[in-house]
């Protein structure tokens, strides 16, 4: 080693060496609870809310500048209820010391946050607790000072690490709340390639969301890396993967610009799972079925577009059991808009979907069930669109909760329906064959389907081909339908 280079090394040790004497001085004098009251004092100046560090501060200076906070608590906004606005159980952040004075480089540690805490509530008048923060005045950006040279610096994060956290969302003008439980939040390194490239190596989050339904709805959503482009205000996040309970979906999202409105547009790929389990472990009933097989497996496909006004869906293929559709749908972004959908499928066997037929009440003739039309829930909707199926094909239903009495319209028609089968499943008879054709248009107002029926108006033409309903008066039948369906006394029998 040449004279020059020892001398380098030499002055290299003795720099580290005063450092680790520094560090340890400063450890012995500095007692960083000193400060807490101060630090309570500046975030109540600037805030309004009362900053309490019930734990102790820790500070340690080399090889890396740490700080590690107890228990910590950021009160509410004045005219909220005493929950803490914020808190932690602990905290802790550090920067490796060497390279920031030699190369400029800012390497930090992984950010810890335990315990995290977040009320947000809002009150009968709408005003948010959060909405407080900033009212001092908006901070002016500093004026860009002179280049002392020695080039760019650059800024490695380790990761980041949120666990044990809980978000609760409460809203006194609607009466709901939701809550988000054992929430984490970890991502891998996080890297300036340059003055403008930010590159995040994976993020994972997962939560229990309640309220929502009746029973806790786990998430846990994978992005395996971020590259951010804070020049060109843009983001590739790449593939997202999303756990929600036993549903898995996958989309790959598009490069997109996230100054303004964000618009991203994504392939989503749900793969196929069962939706009357789905609905179980939701805590919903699943609906009873003539072929228990059926709801036994739903997978979709599409394009995803976030725009100005809605969310749409285009290039769809739904596949539920064993029928095919394809089409598109959308939903409004706000308040305004409507939800459309346009589906067309290619064949389905409705007997399979229908109720089974009750043994007790075979054969037996009584008051049709009264089922109230949920207008309370259909009137905030605005939805419009069509459903088709080239074999056994459903037309128009629409329902219009609009007034004070809703109204329901039927456009209807169905082909090549298999009476064999549908008998079979729903009415649990044998004695009935062949195939149906018909179009139905009805249509009646009322609070319930009884009042409905009462008013029902309308055209039906049916067609059988090559029928049979052995040891059955036909007519008596299709009188009794009749009378079914008008609400009316049953006919008596010939």
């Amino acid at each position: 080693m040449g004279r020059p280079l020892k001398i380098f090394a030499y002055l290299i040790g003795a720099f580290v060496a005063l450092l680790i004497v520094a560090a340890v001085m400063f450890a012995l004098l500095f007692d960083p609870n000193d400060y807490k009251d101060k630090i309570s004092a500046g975030v109540k100046d600037a805030t309004g809310r009362d900053l309490v560090i019930e734990g102790d501060l820790e500070l340690s200076l080399f090889p890396w500048l740490a700080i590690e906070i107890g228990r910590t608590e950021l009160g509410n906004a004045p005219g909220f209820d005493d929950t803490p606005f914020a808190s932690f159980d602990s905290a802790r952040l550090s920067v490796q010391v060497l390279p920031v004075l030699l190369r400029r480089e800012i390497v930090v540690g992984t950010a810890a946050l335990d315990g995290m805490s977040i009320s947000l509530q809002v009150r009968e008048d709408g005003l948010g607790n959060w909405e407080d923060f900033g009212e001092a005045g908006e901070v002016e950006a500093d004026e860009p000072g002179p280049d002392n040279g020695g080039g760019t610096g650059t800024v490695d994060v380790v990761g980041i690490a949120v666990t044990n956290a809980a978000l609760t969302y409460t809203d006194a003008a609607t009466d709901s709340r939701i809550e988000l439980l054992d929430l984490n939040f970890t991502t891998g390194g996080i890297a300036s390639v340059d003055e403008s490239s930010v590159v995040i190596d994976g993020v994972e989050i997962g939560a229990n969301i309640i309220g929502i339904v009746d029973v806790p709805v786990s998430i846990q959503i994978t992005l395996p890396a971020i590259s951010l482009d804070t020049e060109a205000q843009s983001a590739d996040i790449g593939e997202i993967d999303v756990q929600f309970m036993s549903v898995d979906l996958q989309a790959d999202v598009e490069p997109f610009s996230y100054a303004g409105d964000p618009q991203p547009q994504a392939t989503l790929s749900i793969a196929a799972f069962s939706p009357s389990t789905l609905m179980t472990e939701l805590g919903m009933a699943a609906p009873e079925t003539a072929d228990p097989d059926a709801l036994g497996t739903l997978r979709i496909d599409a394009i995803a577009r976030v725009g100005a006004t809605s969310i749409a869906l285009s290039d769809v293929t739904l596949v539920l059991d064993d029928t095919t559709f394809k089409g598109k749908l959308s939903a409004p972004r706000g308040t305004d808009g409507f939800y459309e959908l346009d589906l067309a499928g290619d064949e389905i066997d409705i007997a399979r979907y229908m109720a089974p037929a009750s043994e007790s009440a075979a054969g037996e003739a009584g008051a049709p069930e009264t089922v109230e039309i949920p207008a309370d829930l259909i009137r905030p909707l605005n939805a419009r669109g069509n459903l088709s199926i080239v074999r056994a094909s459903l037309g128009d239903i629409r329902i219009n909760a609009a007034g004070d009495v809703p109204s329901i319209s039927v456009n209807e028609s169905i082909k090549d329906v298999n009476l064999a089968a549908m008998a079979r499943a729903v009415f649990k008879v044998e004695n009935i064959t062949g195939m149906v054709n018909g179009t139905f248009s009805l249509g009646g107002r009322g609070a319930d389907m009884n009042a409905i029926r009462r008013y029902l108006a309308g055209d039906m033409s049916i067609e059988l081909l090559d029928g049979a309903w052995e040891g059955v008066d036909v007519w008596h039948e299709m009188r009794k339908a009749r009378a079914y369906i008008k609400g009316e006394a049953e006919p008596d029998a010939p």
